[in-house]
């Protein structure tokens, strides 16, 4: 850029380009959250990433009206081929639960060997106090999950097996939980297909804790998927012999276009006439500002995240930088 007196160049300053990368953008930027939920109250948090040279960090606080502040940092790299995560602070389960915790987290790399034949495993380590319960303890766990061949059963039948196991040991205690299963899946046309499943995990041992529990469970699910363009669905009934329950799930996420999702998760259960789950998500992208909004109807929960994100219009205006 040049500054200009008539026809006489005063100053030039220097032009430097940098094509944003949109997934970057949303994992760097800074995210700022409001919500609610029953345990907490109103709340708000801020989520700021950031780097230190090859390592990605984080760093999180959140308000909570009825639970006060909550802080945590997490850093991440890459290690042996893997991933390591080391996290200190207030950490939330999937019911939104507080947990205390400082963990050590390796995920090692995929292993593949022969085609169609995968291991994974994990480490974690780490201390732990849960709110809800006061319950705290160490814990040092190592989970394995196996990947098998799909099957070919004839015509356009195919099974996908599946097994997997976690050993975890507490202070005064072991838990051992061992998975297995499959699906047999049957397309009917180009985007539709039916699936049959089952899913086996049983718990040897116990946990002190409720974030970790596993559920027991001897389920076989029939169901029906399609996916097109704009609108795709996923619904099943599910029978689980532990329990005794018979379940409906479905998935529903619809794209309407102009920037707008979204996404509908339910599991109602036919034997308890209740919902066990039903989440609502809806989302829109107004030029550099995505806003998303949760509702978590059971358990009484809704927030709303702000993400800063390149701006579809600049990426189709500005040409790609000299070189």
């Amino acid at each position: 850029a040049t500054l200009w007196v008539g026809r006489t160049p005063v100053l030039t300053l220097p032009r430097y380009e940098v094509r944003i990368d949109p997934e970057r953008a949303r994992r760097d930027f800074p995210s700022p959250q409001v919500g609610y939920d029953t345990l907490s109250g109103y709340w708000i948090a801020l989520r700021y990433p950031y780097r230190l040279g090859d390592v990605e960090a984080e760093a999180y606080g959140r308000y909570n009206t009825a639970a006060g502040f909550e802080l945590r940092g997490t850093l991440r790299a890459s290690l042996a081929g893997g991933r390591a995560e080391l996290t200190a602070g207030t950490v939330r389960d999937s019911e939104n639960r507080p947990v205390e915790a400082v963990e050590l987290r390796y995920s090692g790399p995929v292993w593949t060997p022969a085609p169609g034949l995968s291991l994974s495993a994990g480490l974690v380590a780490g201390q732990y106090r849960e709110r809800v319960t006061g319950a705290e303890s160490p814990k040092a766990e190592v989970s394995v999950g196996l990947g098998l061949p799909r099957l070919q059963l004839g015509g356009p039948w195919s099974a996908a097996p599946f097994a997997s196991f976690r050993y975890s040991v507490y202070r005064d205690r072991t838990l051992f939980v061992p998975a297995v299963g499959a699906s047999v899946d049957v397309p009917l046309d180009a985007r539709s297909s039916a699936y049959l499943s089952y899913a086996w995990t049983e718990a040897y041992g116990s946990t002190p804790f409720l974030f970790d529990a596993p559920t027991r469970q001897s389920a076989v699910t029939v169901g029906y998927r399609r996916s097109d363009e704009a609108f795709s669905w996923d619904l099943g009934v599910q029978y689980d012999a532990t329990p005794q329950h018979l379940r409906v799930l479905a998935t529903v996420e619809a794209r309407p276009g102009d920037g707008w999702r979204l996404w509908t998760f339910a599991k109602y259960n036919v034997t308890l006439s209740s919902f066990e789950e039903l989440e609502v998500r809806a989302g829109k992208l107004c030029d550099c500002l995505d806003v998303s909004v949760t509702v978590r109807v059971p358990q009484q929960q809704l927030w709303v995240t702000l993400s800063v994100v390149p701006s579809p219009r600049v990426r189709e205006a500005v040409p790609e930088p000299l070189r």
